[in-house]
């Protein structure tokens, strides 16, 4: 289950530093977080297992909300890079784009 990110729950009047697509971007996270993890759950808790349409549904909704925290780190965190496997390290925002992509 997607669990709150502090940098997203944890700022209250922070957010007036920042201008209004910062400030979109982080309630649009925020709210698609909430939204997941509400679908996880429902799509978990069915006796009689998901459907081909609600697991498809999740994994869309899924897709979106990486997107979202993308556009969050290219905001915040332009500059911040994931290494993974001895490979170069790549921008995270990239990283995340590149697996929302690759799960299409």
């Amino acid at each position: 289950m997607p669990r709150d990110m502090p940098f997203t729950f944890g700022l209250g009047v922070e957010l007036c530093i920042f201008e209004q697509p910062v400030i979109d971007a982080i309630v649009t996270l925020r709210s698609n977080l909430a939204i997941t993890r509400e679908s996880m759950e429902d799509v978990s808790n069915r006796e009689g297992g998901a459907w081909r349409l609600q697991i498809v549904r999740l994994l869309n909704g899924l897709r979106f909300t990486m997107d979202i925290a993308a556009e969050c780190f290219e905001h915040l965190a332009p500059a911040r890079e994931l290494k993974r496997d001895g490979k170069e390290p790549e921008l995270f925002s990239k990283v995340l784009r590149n697996r929302q992509k690759s799960s299409q």
